[in-house]
């Protein structure tokens, strides 16, 4: 995950009346090839009436025929005639989109690109049931392109871990339900140099020829069947984009268009500590709660994953949070969850990463404060903290009243820092009670934070005796399996009432 001093916005973030305001110029270095288009567009900035010659600026109701490259490329995109000219729309929000009828509107960039590695997002709502990037004539082969591809109702809902796009005849790109008329962030980040071409005949060829990328921002330029479609912007990056920067972009344009992506209200409970806090049990089917969410770094809102999306968690977990997300939303019914994912395994406190200035503890305040002040309607409800195994390991016996001190001073640290915590819930989960009692002196840890409540206010302790352990998945006593995972996240639940009561 990126990381972004006080109130931290992410490169390109202003602030103007409260509100942010999204600028996506910064990422397209010197000699940067792709282009830029709107996120967000404005009524009478970078839109022009005409197709030719353009002088008219678009205001709210015109038809565009000239969408300006933001990137500086001058790779515009024209509108194939003047019939086919898409409408500008302001939504609700108060955020400008162009309106495609789905009959005969077409805008195709001015330009071909080069086959290569490129990164390829756009922001719309469509009532359709396919989405495409890219075109390029290839007439009876069918192309197969490496990449992964976010798509889908709000943001960053992946198409496969390293998911791969087939096309009809005549197109290289990508095909893909899109959920009827919600808003969506849809991304692609491909690395191939050539593109692998399975023809009709089963035989393979490759692909080289250059595109101009028509169809990226809106809808699908050749063909004239498609539904009524919102294009609210999109962009081309011929370059490779890492994964924490493409987070970075796509948290950026989710926060700005958060009004739109997600209309709610959030109860936001941080989850810090180590690996049992993240969870280590492999999932199966598992599956995020609907109306449960997740911070992205710098203030970003996303849906949430299985496992959460944590600075060390593994792909194929399972954690706690989900028993927790579904306990906590059957009693709350109407309300939605947002996690902030701050736990990294094997940490601790006596080498100074939870402690106040701290590598963890650093990030845990600064991405609860960015959830708090980036979404109007956030209300901070509890931490959850499952921190001790690696401070028992290396203290010893003469190490508990040093780590005694280090939960009570971290409690009262974050409660201090973070805005609004002045009598922030706490929860800390207990360690596996198999490896507490497998090891000498590792009993009086587990009191010290069993007996967490009874020193702090608005504290309890989540008990961790009988969950079995994940000892076949993992190969220790230190992790819960999937059905000690489910336990803990409900007694997550349990321990938080007490704390809140």
């Amino acid at each position: 995950m990126a990381a972004f001093g006080t109130l931290r916005l992410g490169l390109g973030w202003t602030r103007g009346g409260g509100s942010p305001v999204l600028d996506l110029t910064d990422i397209f270095g010197e000699g940067d090839d792709g282009a830029l288009y709107g996120l967000p567009f404005k009524s009478g900035v970078d839109l022009y009436q005409e197709r030719a010659s353009p002088t008219t600026l678009a205001e709210i109701g015109d038809p565009v025929g000239t969408i300006i490259d933001k990137s500086g490329n001058g790779r515009h995109r024209i509108a194939v005639s003047d019939a086919a000219r898409p409408t500008l729309q302001q939504d609700s929000n108060g955020h400008c989109y162009l309106s495609y009828d789905g009959v005969d509107d077409q805008t195709k960039s001015a330009s071909t690109y080069s086959i290569g590695t490129q990164y390829l997002l756009a922001v719309m709502e469509n009532n359709d049931s396919f989405f495409t990037f890219a075109t390029a004539a290839d007439n009876d082969n069918h192309h197969r392109l490496q990449s992964s591809i976010s798509y889908g109702g709000f943001a960053y809902a992946r198409f496969g871990a390293s998911g791969q796009g087939i096309s009809n005849s005549y197109t290289v790109g990508f095909l893909g339900s899109m959920p009827e008329d919600e808003f969506a962030i849809i991304s692609s980040m491909l690395r191939a140099t050539v593109y692998d071409c399975s023809v009709n005949s089963g035989t393979k060829s490759t692909k080289t020829t250059a595109w101009d990328g028509t169809a990226i921002g809106g809808c699908y330029i050749g063909q004239s069947s498609l539904s009524t479609c919102k294009d609210y912007g999109s962009l081309v990056l011929k370059r490779d984009v890492l994964d924490t920067e493409r987070a970075s972009i796509e948290s950026r344009i989710a926060t700005y268009y958060r009004h739109s992506i997600f209309p709610y209200e959030f109860d936001v409970f941080i989850i810090g500590g180590q690996s049992n806090a993240i969870g280590r049990a492999t999932a199966d089917g598992d599956t995020p709660v609907s109306g449960s969410y997740q911070t992205a770094t710098g203030g970003g809102v996303l849906n949430a994953s299985v496992p959460l999306n944590h600075p060390d968690d593994d792909a194929g977990d399972v954690g706690p949070d989900v028993a927790f997300a579904t306990a906590y939303l059957a009693a709350n019914p109407g309300r939605n969850v947002l996690f902030v994912p701050v736990a990294y395994g094997s940490t601790r406190f006596s080498n100074g990463g939870w402690r106040k200035g701290g590598t963890h503890y650093n990030r845990l305040v600064d991405e609860a404060n960015d959830a708090i002040a980036l979404n109007s309607g956030a209300t901070l409800k509890g931490l959850i903290m499952a921190l001790g195994e690696n401070d028992t390991i290396t203290g010893g016996g003469s190490g508990v009243a040093t780590f005694k001190t280090d939960m009570d001073t971290f409690i009262a640290d974050v409660r201090s820092d973070i805005t609004g915590a002045a009598n922030l819930p706490v929860v800390w989960a207990g360690m596996s009670q198999d490896w507490v009692d497998s090891n000498p002196g590792y009993q009086d840890y587990q009191d010290v934070i069993a007996a967490v409540g009874s020193r702090n206010t608005n504290a309890a302790f989540a008990s961790s005796t009988s969950p079995t352990k994940a000892t076949s998945e993992v190969g220790d006593n230190v992790h819960f399996d999937r059905p000690g995972v489910y336990t803990m996240g409900q007694r997550w639940y349990d321990a938080w009432l007490v704390a809140s009561s």
